[in-house]
């Protein structure tokens, strides 16, 4: 009975499992769907993948953090940036260092300086970049920005005797004679400051701009215009496109010419050079009725040239008869833009084509220049050099061989009459390019041709003045440092040169140390057992030498000069301000602006990626940094300690101004917008009493 009652457990049923690549699918779904929801870039989906796998290998920490908008701020700002400072400012204390700095003014329209520090690591064997910090200034002058910078030293620290150079542009606020800033800091904080000159990219860039004003924007109009012309109008871009592949020119947006970036209108005219002939195609359509017939021979030579089919030239007049009929729909505005463009491509054509040839030919010396000293390695030995080679290079064009060959010294070579015209070449001997020669044949004796060689040595002289004031190849610093430069050891003028450096450099020896440092430096120029040099920076190669321990006082004096910028490696910092404050975050403090600096300059002198600077292969064994945990764990309370900071800062200016605390509370901007729209009381009763009437009737 009991035996026949027994129940029997029911048979556990299993789960089948999901195979493997459909959970791999699923996952990249999930980030997709996230990057979709989020708006992020793709670029950014590998490292977002990348991210969650060295997540992953410590799960119990991930289920316990969390970081939610306002946190994410204070916590990087509070904690991750300010243990980077923490240990930038330690270094800075220990070595001799050098400021690149300028000012921007932010998409949120505030004035931003920003401050690049670099010395020479121990532990990295060369030197490094950071980013020391980002404040904001009321007002751009000499006595802000010096107050500013005074204020940051003072706040860290830092010894004003540590500080080599400061790498600034040089207007009259930042290199003025009596009241600039440099001049500022020599005086009051640092007598020993190196004058290393302004900015030679600047300069170089300025020159450029010289070099281009005789010809009177006359190209870079064309440049505007075609850029405008294609910048909202995606059928043109599209016909474009179609011309490009049929005449087998690689398609691409037309630039756009920006005066203030680094040689732009050399990069926009190798652009227009090589699509030009897409152009004329493109634009023979808005040539009038009455003018197509003179300038259908050009178009035919094209057809010819690239060997068009019919099918070919077929598809290109059905593209121009549709640019015929937009033509006829535009506004007044449009036909003038369209017609400036038509005259330059077509009607003045070898005009045009004459300046886009001169500066793709003379222009790529400036380049070099200044993608040369862009370099982020340091390059200081190179300057005079690169200096006084480009003076010559450029002189060569325009003035007489003997000439140049005669200024045997720096001097000299600065003192040359550039504009006397018994030390230029003729105008049949300047430098044109080849490619003008040949056009100057088909205008030979022409208005055009004059005209344009005047121009040319006009701007030939105005470039070659700016460049003989503003290259300081007179430097004796700069010569000086230039024999540090292992490829130079060995020679009587390198000695002669090397030995000038203490005299130079009066903040690193001190006592005996300037005649040990006489001694190794003699010893040095006929050293054999030097390490190899090639393909060596020149920071690394004198890391070599101090591992030897055969120079020691060279290498005390030398590690703080290889520190100093030769290049406005800062002009990056203010593309990714730009990135970070948009329309959509231009409420962005310069606090959070500049953490989000320091953390990326930090990565970029390691080397590294974010997770590769804090990925722990043990997490539950590995070492978190101390300072990094202590920081974070107390950023809140940084974060509310500079609140109420700056609320006493507000209340203090209240008071200072005599106003009195108001007992309700100001109506924000988002709670204004959230009011509900009420009419005026006799509007609103008089439009009640027409809603009354015409119910009633």
């Amino acid at each position: 009975m009991f035996k026949n009652s027994v129940v029997k457990k029911p048979e556990p049923t299993t789960v089948p499992m999901t195979p493997l690549i459909d959970r791999v699918k699923n996952s990249e779904a999930m980030v997709l769907a996230f990057t979709a929801d989020h708006s992020l870039s793709f670029a950014l989906t590998p490292h977002l993948i990348d991210l969650v796998k060295a997540l992953s290998h410590d799960k119990k920490a991930v289920d316990e953090m969390s970081v939610d908008r306002t946190s994410a701020s204070y916590k990087l700002t509070y904690g991750v940036a300010k243990t980077v400072t923490e240990s930038l400012v330690s270094h800075l204390k220990d070595n001799y260092f050098s400021l690149n700095m300028d000012e921007a003014t932010s998409s949120n329209i505030n004035r931003v300086v920003t401050v690049l520090a670099s010395y020479f690591s121990p532990e990295e064997k060369q030197v490094v970049v950071h980013h020391l910090e980002s404040f904001s200034v009321t007002k751009v002058n000499s006595e802000s920005m010096y107050n500013g910078l005074v204020q940051l030293f003072d706040k860290h620290d830092l010894p004003w005797n540590n500080l080599m150079s400061i790498l600034m542009d040089s207007c009259a606020v930042m290199r003025g004679s009596k009241s600039g800033l440099e001049t500022r800091i020599r005086t009051n904080k640092a007598p020993h400051l190196l004058d290393i000159d302004g900015d030679s990219c600047h300069h170089a860039h300025n020159a450029c701009k010289t070099f281009c004003k005789p010809f009177k924007s006359f190209v870079e109009g064309l440049f505007s215009d075609v850029h405008n012309d294609f910048k909202w109008s995606t059928d043109q871009r599209e016909h474009l496109q179609d011309i490009c592949m049929m005449i087998g020119v690689k398609y691409t947006v037309p630039q756009r010419y920006v005066p203030h970036r680094w040689l732009s209108v050399y990069d926009v005219c190798l652009d227009t050079l090589r699509m030009w002939d897409a152009y004329t195609i493109f634009y023979h359509s808005f040539v009038p009725a009455s003018m197509q017939t003179a300038y259908m021979p050009l178009i035919k030579d094209l057809y010819r040239k690239y060997e068009l089919s019919d099918t070919n030239r077929s598809s290109i007049k059905q593209i121009q008869t549709h640019l015929q009929q937009k033509n006829k729909t535009m506004t007044s505005d449009g036909k003038a833009h369209k017609a400036r463009i038509v005259e330059k491509l077509c009607y003045v054509q070898k005009k045009t084509l004459l300046i886009l040839n001169l500066y793709a030919a003379v222009l790529p010396m400036l380049k070099k220049y200044v993608m040369l000293f862009q370099a982020k390695e340091p390059l200081m030995h190179k300057l005079h050099e690169q200096q006084t080679e480009l003076l010559k290079d450029f002189m060569s064009c325009f003035v007489k061989p003997e000439i140049i060959s005669d200024a045997k010294s720096s001097r000299k070579l600065k003192e040359i009459d550039v504009g006397n015209s018994k030390c230029q070449l003729d105008g049949d001997s300047i430098f044109l390019g080849a490619r003008n020669r040949k056009l100057l044949k088909e205008v030979k004796g022409d208005k055009l041709a004059v005209e344009f060689i005047s121009q040319t040595t006009e701007a030939y002289i105005a470039c070659a003045r700016i460049l003989q004031k503003k290259m300081p190849i007179n430097s004796a610093l700069l010569k000086s440092i230039a024999a540090i430069d292992p490829l130079c050891a060995g020679h009587n003028v390198t000695l002669k040169y090397m030995l000038k450096l203490p005299s130079c450099v009066t903040n690193v020896l001190a006592g005996d140390e300037v005649d040990r440092f006489d001694l190794e430096a003699r010893k040095f120029q006929s050293d054999d057992k030097l390490p190899d040099c090639e393909n060596k920076r020149i920071d690394s190669w004198w890391a070599e030498v101090e591992d030897g321990q055969k120079y020691p006082m060279m290498v005390k004096l030398i590690k703080p000069l290889l520190s100093c910028f030769h290049g406005p490696q800062v002009e990056s910092s203010f593309n990714v301000m730009g990135d970070i404050i948009d329309a959509k975050s231009s409420s962005t403090r310069i606090d959070t602006l500049s953490a989000i600096q320091t953390v990326k300059y930090e990565l970029r002198s390691k080397g590294k990626t974010a997770i590769q600077y804090y990925f722990h292969k043990d997490p539950l064994h590995d070492v978190v940094d101390p300072a990094l945990v202590k920081n974070l764990t107390r950023s809140y309370k940084a974060y509310e300690e500079n609140k109420q900071g700056e609320r006493e800062a507000v209340e203090t200016k209240r008071v200072e101004m005599g106003v009195e605390p108001r007992a309700e509370k100001l109506v924000t901007k988002k709670k204004q917008k959230n009011f509900p729209c009420r009419l005026p009381r006799r509007l609103d009763m008089t439009i009640k009493s027409r809603c009354h009437r015409q119910t009633n009737m």
